[in-house]
């Protein structure tokens, strides 16, 4: 069981999380202490340094934990106090090294938009392709639960609908470059309703090359109460206000 000194385990500044809900980190120590720690977090050392790569919330609830004097164990092994496991990225597999990269890239606060979205993506995909045959693919709440973990289930899923959106929209130049997810989605949503409008008009204009139309220029009440042909698709008329 690896162990390193809790205090030497260093946050990167671009990675840290603007805030961690208490009542979160209070559930989790709960957690920790009932069950035991089931993953440790994930380091890579440079030089003498150890700086954290994933598993921020487990570090601060540990971190807590010592402060209060709650003991914890891990595999089943009292850890000694003022130490903590952890699994280096040299230990890890392909796809496991893949995942603590996603789950690192995901929590960097300098992170673009796009690359945010691109990673959420392929965390996304990546969890499409752990799921077990017969069982349903992860849904936007899956994801937005890994993703966003400090939101609210609807927001959370919501964000995560829109960052795998983005990702497949990053083609677009406006799109590559929106500083904000609203500013993205407000380019996607623009774009959207334009292709839609085109498709719109394509096939009125098909029709219209078709059906037989006639237009009359007339007093509407006088032409209504005249009228006696088959039904007709509008009347546009010009009321005299004023």
């Amino acid at each position: 069981m690896p162990l390193v000194p809790i205090a030497a385990v260093l946050v990167p500044p671009n990675r840290q999380r603007s805030e961690i809900a208490p009542e979160g980190l209070s559930e989790l120590m709960e957690s920790i202490q009932a069950i035991g720690l089931l993953h440790p977090p994930v380091v890579r050392q440079e030089g003498e340094q150890i700086f954290l790569v994933a598993g921020e919330r487990r570090l601060s609830a540990i971190r807590l934990m010592g402060k209060l004097n709650k003991p914890f164990r891990y595999a089943g092994q009292p850890v000694p106090a003022g130490l903590l496991p952890v699994t280096d990225m040299g230990d890890l597999s392909p796809a496991e090294a893949h995942e603590a990269e996603l789950e690192e890239n995901i929590r960097r606060v300098d992170i673009s938009l796009a690359d945010k979205a691109k990673a959420i993506a392929a965390l996304h995909e990546l969890r499409t392709r752990q799921t077990s045959p017969g069982e349903p693919p992860p849904t936007y709440l899956d994801t937005g639960r890994e993703a966003f973990p400090q939101l609210e289930s609807d927001r959370a899923a919501i964000k995560a609908r829109n960052h795998l959106v983005i990702a497949k929209n990053l083609h677009i130049p406006e799109v590559a470059k929106a500083k904000t997810e609203k500013e993205a989605m407000k380019v996607i949503n623009r774009r959207a309703q334009a292709e839609q409008n085109a498709r719109l008009a394509e096939l009125v204009g098909q029709q219209a090359a078709t059906d037989l139309h006639e237009v009359h220029h007339a007093d509407c009440t006088e032409w209504l109460a005249a009228y006696a042909g088959p039904r007709f698709d509008c009347i546009l008329i010009d009321p005299p206000y004023g």
